[in-house]
């Protein structure tokens, strides 16, 4: 509709200018009659009608006037007067065509000073997130093109052109298939390494992701898109769009990642905070027995960071096939956000315990171990919550081991935060100082700065900000590569594996092994990025468990003379059929790497099943995983996994396959 709208209007510019040029040419051609020299008389009439384009017409007003009052036919009459129309409209047009002569010469500066070898970054969206990205942009390693849905103020296009970033103004999600092609050329995006969407609108996204992906040679072979979408329905969608897109079967023509920003709050604040710090700090002693690691997580306000604070604490919190995992969870509007943050289970796996609604566990029947879930509802401005977090830690559960306020408002989130404070150093004054206490103050950026730099000796000493979206939302963040290499070499362990004993395949080149990650279902892909999250975790556990120790531990488990697996000519060899596999592991001297295996099966469990997916209806020992329906049969307990699945209890080897790789670099 705003190219409709700019083509009219510069149609209109088009014939307004003729007309201007015409009518001044006509008057000039009836005062100027009277000069006997024709030539002299065609330089008058030019001279007057090119000066009337400059607000400079020989012709004055008054001129004009006093000769349409010397003989006032009809015709001289409306020419006169329209030609005093034009005087004013003909400047008009000259300036309207200055200013889209500038336009063009500051595009043409652009592109003729944009580097050859420049990133180039399409990005759909132009709204307060996508600004603060931008301000990370680098105009001479990058060239950016920005889609907004509206017009910007000219000042700001401008401001945009001199950073060397392009703005354009037309919606693509409502374009119809004929024009689609004609703006991408626009922007060319066929040379587009990394594509953002990052409209608010999940839809939208989705609707232009559809644009992208729905012909040939929109997207560069390989190109990186990332979606930004953080509706748990939509995205599922868009898993299920991207993952069928290519018929299914083919690789896809573009890698692609779904961007969720309480996600990346969360998964930042555990890295700038392990939810083990607790345990780490402790005595020599204690961190020899991650099996001792409790995790105790409280988490104050359960909106969209809350939830995903528990959903990744899920994932990160196993250290081992029997730690606990307690989350409590505190919220004002308790029944609303507890049945949205449900959403994300399937029925039946997270129970009421004895009826009681506010106590849930994860069925035990689907994974080892315990994880407890206890919501509150509660308003904690008031001093009820002094009571509900004395016995909350009555219990065998204990002290709390984690903190996290979620809560934006900053005066509710510092007295929760206060209060939590003086609570843990009362309760336990040895070590009450190492219990991590993670606060987001979004929305105050002065409150940010005091809790980072000037809160020492007050009563929030140690309190850490959730970084902001603005703090970890960068271009170089985005396309930091660390995070999808790992997830990438989880695959690959994959792609390396040589069965010998089961005359699987030889070695995969590179470039297989490439493309057996671009071939990769979405929910593949993010489950070989948790496993590399949780990776870190279990290098965090065996450093503190094992100590010196380690690689006299692990290296036996893959070299010597009865190795469980073995790395050679760059494949992983297992040269043992299932059943000699799992007889190796279950005796006593393999205690280290039974509870390894055990450890990732329950890990797994634990992430499957807080994205939707369940087992089969009684555990059904035949059926096969459908991605689909979301059921997978190894949803089980480790020892029923060896009895119904034992054909898959090999591949829990892979977190300790990198860490063997980590200890040979």
């Amino acid at each position: 509709m705003k190219e409709w709208m700019k083509v009219k209007t510069n149609k209109a510019l088009f014939v307004l200018a003729v007309v201007s040029f015409a009518v001044i040419t006509l008057e000039g051609i009836l005062f100027y009659a009277s000069f006997e020299d024709v030539f002299f008389r065609i330089l008058m009439i030019l001279q007057n009608t090119i000066k009337a384009f400059t607000f400079k017409a020989n012709i004055s007003l008054e001129n004009a006037r006093a000769f349409m009052l010397e003989d006032p036919t009809p015709f001289k009459t409306f020419l006169g007067y329209l030609y005093m129309i034009c005087v004013f409209t003909a400047p008009y047009c000259t300036i309207a065509t200055v200013y889209k002569l500038l336009e063009r010469a500051f595009k043409f500066a652009f592109w003729l000073r944009k580097p050859e070898d420049a990133q180039h970054i399409v990005i759909f969206g132009y709204n307060d997130t996508v600004k603060q990205l931008l301000k990370s942009a680098d105009g001479k390693a990058q060239r950016i093109h920005v889609v907004c849905e509206k017009e910007p103020p000219a000042e700001e296009r401008y401001r945009m052109i001199r950073r060397k970033i392009r703005l354009h103004s037309f919606d693509l999600a409502k374009a119809e298939e004929a024009e689609v092609d004609k703006l991408l050329k626009e922007l060319e995006i066929v040379d587009a390494k990394y594509v953002l969407l990052f409209e608010d609108s999940s839809i939208r996204n989705f609707s232009i992701l559809q644009a992208l992906a729905g012909g040939e040679g929109r997207l560069a072979q390989g190109a990186k898109v990332f979606c930004r979408c953080e509706d748990e329905g939509i995205g599922r969608l868009i898993e299920s769009y991207y993952d069928t897109a290519d018929g299914g079967s083919k690789l896809h023509r573009f890698d692609f990642e779904i961007i969720d920003l309480p996600q990346l709050q969360v998964r930042s604040m555990y890295r700038d905070a392990p939810l083990h710090s607790y345990w780490m700090k402790a005595d020599e002693e204690t961190r020899k027995h991650p099996e001792d690691w409790r995790v105790h997580l409280i988490i104050l306000g359960f909106g969209k960071v809350g939830q995903q604070a528990l959903l990744q604490a899920m994932n990160l919190g196993v250290t081992h096939s029997e730690n606990p995992i307690v989350i409590d969870v505190i919220d004002q509007d308790m029944e609303r956000n507890r049945a949205l943050f449900l959403n994300h289970f399937s029925p039946g796996a997270i129970d009421p315990v004895a009826d009681d609604p506010d106590v849930c566990c994860l069925d035990t029947r689907w994974a080892d171990g315990s994880l407890t879930l206890r919501f509150h509802k509660m308003d904690v401005r008031y001093g009820a919550f002094r009571k509900l977090l004395s016995q909350l830690t009555k219990g065998p559960e204990g002290n709390f081991t984690y903190v996290v306020s979620s809560i934006d408002q900053p005066d509710t989130g510092i007295h929760c935060i206060s209060e939590l404070w003086r609570f843990l150093r009362a309760a336990d004054r040895q070590r009450g100082q190492d219990v991590p206490i993670m606060a987001r103050m979004d929305s105050d950026l002065r409150l940010q700065r005091y809790l980072k730099n000037d809160a020492e000796g007050s009563m929030i000493e140690g309190v850490r900000v959730i970084r902001p979206p603005e703090d970890i939302l960068t271009l170089d963040n985005l396309f930091e590569a660390e995070t999808d290499s790992s997830a990438k070499q989880c695959n690959a362990y994959y792609a390396k594996m040589k069965f010998d004993a089961e005359g699987a395949p030889g070695p995969k080149t590179a470039e297989e092994i490439k493309d057996s990650w671009n071939a990769l279902t979405l929910f593949r892909r993010n489950a070989n990025r948790a496993a590399a999250y949780h990776n870190e975790v279990l290098h965090d556990v065996l450093d503190c468990s094992l100590g010196e120790e380690k690689t006299a531990v692990i290296q036996p488990l893959f070299e010597g003379d009865d190795p469980l697996i073995r790395w050679e000519d760059g494949m992983w060899h297992f040269t043992k059929t299932d059943e000699e596999f799992i007889e190796q592991v279950t005796l006593p001297e393999q205690h280290f790497a039974r509870e390894m295996l055990k450890t990732e099966h329950r890990r797994w469990c634990y992430y499957i099943a807080s994205i939707g997916w369940e087992p089969p209806e009684e555990n059904g020992r035949d059926v096969r995983k459908d991605d689909r329906l979301r059921i997978n049969p190894c949803i089980v307990s480790w020892d029923d996994l060896l009895l119904w699945q034992p054909h898959t209890v090999k591949y829990d080897l892979m977190p300790l396959m990198a860490e063997y790789e980590a200890m040979k670099k």
